[in-house]
């Protein structure tokens, strides 16, 4: 998988399915790994903090290719909220800017995805412009499979409000 270095510890991902179908909007579906190459005591609170985003983003990634699996959305509040704590640490987390890029890419792309299911086309663009703020970002480009950011770009052009007539 990818990986992200920064002499303490790196982040790689895990494809959990295949790729979807040139058709379909583009979800993340590679699962987070963390590898801890030693700890400072001066860092060892910032690397829990992310340790325990990356679990909650998997989590979040697990519930959301669970209801896509079984062709429900039963879980698509929990998994917002799981993405949503990810995030919310992820903002608590200065001293891991490439890290903590790169999970928000990924958690905003997912997030634009669910609410795009949902028809919330209004949220899906604003995190959809998160998105491309990060990927827009060489280096957190360069953590990506040109596959990932062209299926991020895609996303960005693809999802808008279905146009069509109105039923009567």
């Amino acid at each position: 998988g990818n990986n992200v270095m920064d002499g303490v510890f790196h982040i790689d991902t895990v494809p959990l399915l295949p790729r979807p179908a040139a058709h379909e909007t583009f979800i993340y579906r590679n699962a987070v790994r963390y590898h801890q190459a030693g700890l400072t005591a001066g860092s060892e609170a910032s690397n829990m903090k992310l340790l325990s985003a990356i679990v909650i983003f998997n989590m979040a990634l697990y519930y959301h290719i669970s209801d896509l699996d079984k062709g429900t959305t039963a879980l698509q509040t929990t998994c917002l909220q799981l993405y949503d704590m990810c995030l919310d640490l992820l903002e608590r987390l200065p001293q891991h800017g490439l890290e903590c890029s790169v999970l928000r890419a990924i958690c905003f792309n997912n997030m634009a995805h669910v609410a795009y299911e949902r028809g919330d086309y209004s949220e899906c663009r604003t995190l959809l412009d998160h998105l491309m703020y990060y990927i827009s970002l060489e280096e957190t480009k360069v953590f990506f499979e040109e596959t990932d950011v062209q299926g991020f770009i895609l996303n960005c052009m693809m999802m808008h409000p279905p146009t069509g007539a109105k039923a009567a």
